[in-house]
């Protein structure tokens, strides 16, 4: 069949097992364009299962005849054009179009192995993301009353096997077809997490039927909590972050929950951390704890200082959500733990002469504990932004706020943390007599000039005074102020 010649689509339906494999494509190639807008030509499709037929003959081509991955890459890549286009906009027909693949186990199997093999294609990639968020997830009667672990598992080896972090790099250098299509699944990944995280349904056949689908894809790779970041970080430009409440709490929780699991990898490492801190940074657990806590400070930080247009109070929510005390008394205690590591190790905040520094050891920025505090003290300045709670926290603990004040220094395994630490502090200060007060009672304290000489000589800088127990740090001594 040709474009010229008109061949009523019951006919063509009824042929198509006979078609040679030109005719198939051809007709297929022609369908996408023409059921686009035409809902009797989606409708026919549908109740004369003409997709069935077509997934039959693929996988018998592909699978079962076991012929070379390229052969018909060509007609893989049309058909789920045309599944894409066929979906149209009728949620009563994407139900049946749902039930004829996903839930009948023949035909379900059958499509799975077809994505197995050919799931990494660009084409393939961008019109199974449309096809998944029309059933999956904009269709709300299957998201919340249909979708089962296994359907989720489909989008989530989906997202797995895109190469998400070079869509936007190095464009320049493919053809333009390559270039099109990563462009194409960029634009799907951001419509689609934007979507999941504005939507709140509950998945009533996964789990205990309490769980979003946000909640669902977060429990996997780390690409996720990525998408997540970027996509929050591009919504905030235009200061409607769509976020729904639900979603948010669960950002939250999941959140404390990686605080505290970097806690005790910290703690449990804590007698060996400065001799062993390379090997434990290579830990595939503490490289994952890492990368989450690198996003949802991130996430945190756009969600706590950007006043949503549509009056969404994230902050206060989230100042509600997390618990200010047990998440600052995890952070301190990971920020006493891995001073020693970065004092005593590095020296961080020393100055090096030219002749020094072939001789000292330098943590390298693609160590996971370069940046580490950095991140921490962040989202403590984020947090504390008229926040009473934390305010609090340090009129309770003022040994807490004196040491948080210790932070105020420059420090080369940490860059930005003197800045986050002055946010901080000024954050605290802010309508606050109490830390205000706190501020006014540190005083100059006479040394006697032979402890002040050995501090200058020897390079050490913390002294601890009993009497008042503040940790005071003395960067700024040197040896041309005596």
């Amino acid at each position: 069949m040709n474009d010229k010649e008109f061949t009523p689509l019951k006919e063509v339906i009824n042929s198509y097992n006979t078609y040679s494999y030109e005719q198939k494509l051809n007709t297929l190639r022609k369908l996408s364009r023409d059921v686009t807008f035409n809902e009797d030509y989606q409708t026919q499709i549908i109740n004369d299962k003409f997709i069935p037929i077509i997934l039959n003959d693929i996988h018998t081509l592909t699978l079962v005849n076991n012929e070379p991955y390229e052969q018909h890459l060509t007609y893989v890549r049309i058909f789920f054009m045309f599944l894409h286009n066929e979906l149209g906009n009728d949620s009563t027909l994407q139900k049946k179009l749902f039930e004829q693949i996903f839930k009948d186990e023949k035909y379900s199997q059958f499509f799975e192995k077809i994505i197995s093999k050919y799931i990494k294609d660009l084409k393939v990639q961008k019109f199974l993301m449309g096809i998944l968020y029309k059933l999956f997830i904009l269709n709300t009667y299957i998201l919340t009353d249909e979708l089962k672990k296994e359907h989720i598992e489909l989008f989530i080896n989906l997202i797995n096997n895109i190469n998400y972090n070079e869509l936007t790099q190095d464009n320049n250098n493919n053809n333009d077809n390559t270039k099109k299509d990563k462009e194409d699944i960029n634009d799907w990944i951001h419509i689609i997490f934007t979507y999941i995280l504005k939507n709140d349904e509950f998945l009533k056949n996964i789990e205990d039927g309490k769980k979003t689908f946000l909640s669902i894809i977060l429990n996997n790779n780390i690409i996720f909590f990525e998408i997540i970041r970027d996509i929050i970080e591009y919504l905030k430009e235009s200061k409607i972050l769509l976020i729904s409440l639900k979603n948010l709490d669960y950002l939250c929780e999941i959140f404390s929950e990686t605080i505290k699991s970097l806690y005790d990898i910290i703690n449990d490492n804590v007698s060996s951390l400065n001799e062993n801190f390379e090997l434990i940074s290579s830990n595939e657990k503490f490289i994952l704890i890492n990368k989450k806590i690198i996003c949802g400070v991130d996430i945190m930080s756009v969600l706590l200082t950007t006043e949503d247009l549509n009056k969404d109070d994230y902050r206060n929510n989230i100042l509600k959500k997390i618990d200010t005390k047990n998440i600052f008394d995890q952070i301190i205690k990971i920020l006493r733990i891995t001073d020693e590591l970065y004092d005593k190790v590095f020296n961080r905040s020393k100055g090096e002469k030219e002749n020094e520094k072939k001789l000292n050891k330098h943590l390298e920025s693609s160590n996971k504990f370069y940046g580490l505090q950095t991140n921490l003290i962040k989202f403590m300045s984020n947090f504390c932004y008229k926040n009473e709670n934390a305010k609090n926290y340090f009129i309770e603990n003022p040994k807490e706020f004196y040491y948080m004040l210790n932070h105020l220094k420059m420090d080369k395994c940490n860059p930005l943390k003197y800045e986050y630490a002055v946010l901080m502090i000024k954050a605290l200060c802010e309508e606050c007599s109490k830390i205000q007060g706190l501020i006014k009672e540190l005083k100059p304290i006479e040394m006697d000039p032979l402890l002040k000489d050995y501090i200058i000589n020897k390079g050490k800088q913390k002294v601890t005074f009993a009497d008042n127990e503040k940790d005071l740090y003395f960067s700024m001594l040197n040896k041309d102020k005596k």
